[in-house]
């Protein structure tokens, strides 16, 4: 991980999965733009690439309701299992800039939801350790499951006291019919309470402007 770049992490939430066609065909190799997340594609197409070209560590999560994201379907990616006793991913960490979160699921939304596996920092035991092992202290995050995914990735952070800036117009809130979640007030709520925590809030044209101010550009 020494040549590559520390002031940043970029951390996709569920905007990704395997590739399906060239309409969803992303930047990184072998994934694609979610379904949901199509309106959204030429920002994060801009973000990854912005991510490769500053050779800033990416960690992404896939959804739990969609199709597993392995080591043998993405190479590219560092894999970083559920299970605390599989510490297979450690001695690779340092020259991995593709890291893949991974989540766990049961293959049924509802349950997916009641049993929480939405939140990767719960139920993936090795995950506060990638947070630990990682020295970047500042986290760009977005994507898909504002309610639900993209807040437990963002609550998960700040438990563990990184920096955390928000790309607003990168985010697709979670589905409706889960209680108060996928509501323009709990969006509205969410973020409010962020920014007063210390949360930074941007638009991607935003923070690439702060890039080109600190020379990063």
């Amino acid at each position: 991980m020494s040549t590559l770049t520390r002031q940043y992490i970029f951390f996709d939430i569920d905007s990704l999965e395997l590739v399906t066609d060239t309409q969803t065909a992303s930047v990184i190799p072998h994934l694609g733009v979610r379904q949901r997340m199509l309106p959204w594609k030429a920002q994060l197409n801009t973000i990854h690439q912005l991510a490769i070209d500053l050779q800033a560590v990416q960690v992404f999560c896939t959804c739990c309701s969609g199709t597993a994201t392995t080591q043998e379907n993405c190479p590219e990616a560092l894999h970083i299992p559920v299970d605390k006793q599989d510490q297979s991913w450690r001695d690779d960490l340092w020259n991995a800039r593709l890291i893949h979160l991974m989540k766990r699921s049961c293959g049924i939304p509802s349950e997916n939801f009641t049993r929480r596996y939405f939140d990767m920092f719960l139920h993936n035991e090795n995950g506060y350790d990638l947070i630990h092992m990682l020295p970047t202290k500042t986290w760009v995050v977005y994507g898909n499951g504002f309610d639900l995914c993209v807040c437990a990735a963002i609550d998960g952070l700040l438990a563990q006291e990184r920096s955390v800036i928000i790309l607003t117009d990168i985010l697709c809130s979670s589905a409706e019919g889960y209680g108060p979640f996928g509501t323009e007030s709990f969006r509205e709520k969410k973020l409010a309470d962020y920014k007063a925590r210390g949360v930074g809030l941007m638009t991607l044209n935003t923070f690439k402007s702060a890039l080109v101010y600190a020379d990063m550009l």
